[in-house]
């Protein structure tokens, strides 16, 4: 499926007489995630212009990680191959654009983001009257090298989980040598007699292989003081084990306020 970035602008009249244009860039990318391997080391990715200017592009590569809060980390890097790295294509025109490398698959999955970067063209308005605004537009995709590991997964771990001023808080872990692609996990939390007190389908981001990241759920005071174990389980990842809710403070938000 084609991923369209639309970059939008917004002029603002200021009663000077002059006239305002707000131009927007409309392209599109496919595929919109790579998977590269040992036997596929290089794909091919399809742009197309479908605007009536022509359209500047850089690429660049990053490899990708994430922090202790699931933040992105990304550095900069050679060892994803990018041709060209600027081209510019002609209105309602196509490019393609070739993404490799000579990495050899390790144990763990491999991550990294390409960034297509729009530059500014020629102003074809300038000195006739007119100003022009517009903001450039920006594609951030993923790279991934799958690792040498044919029956590599993902598997959710539960790191901690702790509920305040009404929220239940779930840290999960990616312990497994693959990513964790975005999708909804199912979250159940229960008393100590096993009955079902919170049923939750929150989504979840990328995980990358180590990485951690947060779910945060609302949970009623009645539910979160007789909360004992919280599970957690998504479709392509081992079940996550159930935690145990030792961490929690039950007053709901508005009324720790009071």
């Amino acid at each position: 499926m084609n991923a369209r970035h639309v970059a939008a602008a917004l002029a603002l009249a200021v009663g000077t007489g002059a006239a305002y244009r707000a131009d927007a860039v409309d392209f599109s990318v496919y595929p919109v995630k790579v998977e590269l391997s040992q036997r596929q080391q290089t794909a091919m990715l399809s742009l197309h212009n479908d605007s009536a200017q022509p359209l500047r592009l850089q690429v660049r590569a990053f490899v990708w990680d994430m922090d202790a809060t699931g933040q992105w980390q990304l550095t900069p890097t050679d060892d994803l191959i990018v041709n060209p790295q600027l081209f510019e294509i002609g209105a309602n025109q196509a490019a393609q654009l070739r993404v490799g490398t000579l990495l050899s698959p390790g144990a763990t999955e491999r991550a990294f983001r390409l960034q297509l970067d729009e530059l500014p063209g020629s102003d074809e308005d300038a000195g006739n009257g007119n100003v022009r605004i517009r903001m450039l537009a920006r594609i951030s995709m993923p790279v991934f090298l799958e690792p040498a590991d044919a029956k590599a997964a993902a598997s959710l771990d539960i790191a901690h989980v702790a509920a305040a001023a009404g929220r239940l808080a779930i840290a999960l872990r990616n312990v497994g040598n693959v990513r964790f692609d975005p999708q909804p996990v199912q979250v159940s939390v229960r008393d100590a007699g096993g009955r079902e007190l919170l049923h939750a389908k929150p989504m979840l981001g990328y995980l990358l292989p180590g990485a951690q990241s947060q779910l945060k759920i609302d949970i009623q005071a009645q539910a979160c003081a007789a909360a004992v174990t919280v599970s957690v389980s998504a479709a392509m990842s081992a079940a996550a084990n159930g935690a145990r809710v030792d961490d929690k403070s039950c007053a709901s938000a508005s009324s720790s306020a009071r």
